[in-house]
């Protein structure tokens, strides 16, 4: 008997690094993809403008997928919109978003199912605790620099407030502290990091958020930090093991095991989308800090390490 073609999948997503890679590669390392059953093809986006994400979405809809995966807000509604456009079926995945209702993407359950759609989901970045537990680990810090690329600013989700938010945050825990809080969205991680080399004098730590496209250049960052005794902060702990002296943040590997899981049910075992459910990743995130790294970024080891400890968190004491 000749064997079963395999179903085909495509993972849509705007960037391969930081929490997205994460997301990634515990969807590629899953036994589901690994096994004979489904291939996986991974689509890219030229940015995150609607045109952008478009021309991918219909690059797909060229070949016969048996579901769609998408990475981040901005891949997922530019596809649902693509979709309903060209009156297409097929099983839409979202992953990466906190609540689908309150940013366009259904109504209500049923109405993701009537529109072929599921999701990973997972919970909001906690901005003001993160703050609270770097102004804590680091209580002679005087000024911030949060760091973005107008990537993750400007893309087809429309959230142009989200800056301002995360602002807004950051200076609630900051300035009753006299710390001093500015940003800067570069136009790419180039000019970022050029930027940050440029202007070492106008801040003592340098913030990184998750979901920001610009921890894809963490080593990079950190050892420019490094160098200069500037700290490095960072929304992920994977950029902690190696490059940056503190952090607030998870791994999400797990969402994309989630995603696989979804759609080999989907595809290989026939599961009807209206029982797979939205389905909440709920690994939360830890304080971190690496000593080795504080060591050239400004950070007291022994008072790190015991706010560190009173917060439950993690402590790297080498550089992975």
């Amino acid at each position: 008997m000749a064997q079963k073609k395999p179903y085909l999948i495509a993972l849509l997503t705007p960037v391969g690094m930081g929490m997205h890679g994460q997301v990634m590669s515990g969807l590629m390392g899953s036994p589901y993809v690994r096994s004979d059953a489904f291939r996986v093809y991974h689509f890219f986006t030229r940015g995150l403008s609607e045109a952008a994400i478009r021309v991918s979405v219909e690059q797909i809809l060229e070949s016969r997928f048996s579901a769609i995966i998408t990475l981040g807000l901005s891949c997922a509604l530019v596809t649902k919109k693509i979709l309903e456009e060209k009156h297409v079926k097929i099983p839409h995945i979202f992953v990466g978003i906190n609540d689908p209702f309150s940013v366009g993407l259904g109504e209500n359950p049923e109405d993701l199912v009537a529109h072929h759609m599921t999701g990973v989901l997972y919970n909001a970045y906690e901005t003001e605790k993160a703050t609270q537990f770097l102004c804590e680990v680091k209580p002679s810090m005087k000024s911030v620099l949060i760091a973005l690329e107008n990537i993750s600013v400007s893309g087809a989700h429309g959230r142009i407030d989200w800056v301002d938010q995360e602002m807004a945050k950051v200076r609630s825990v900051c300035e009753p502290r006299g710390i001093t809080v500015s940003s800067y969205a570069a136009s790419s991680l180039a000019d970022l990091y050029s930027y940050v080399a440029n202007n070492l004098d106008t801040f003592d730590t340098l913030m990184l958020l998750e979901g920001s496209t610009t921890l894809n250049i963490y080593e990079s960052l950190g050892s420019l930090c490094s160098k200069n005794k500037k700290t490095l902060f960072s929304g992920l702990i994977e950029p902690v093991a190696k490059s940056a002296a503190i952090g607030y943040g998870a791994s999400y590997e797990s969402m994309g095991e989630y995603a696989a899981e979804y759609a080999y049910k989907l595809a290989v075992e026939g599961v009807p989308l209206q029982k797979l459910p939205l389905i909440r990743d709920l690994k939360g995130r830890q304080p971190v800090v690496n000593l080795a790294v504080g060591m050239s970024q400004d950070i007291d080891g022994d008072h790190a390490e015991a706010v560190c400890r009173a917060w439950d968190g993690l402590i790297f004491r080498t550089i992975l």
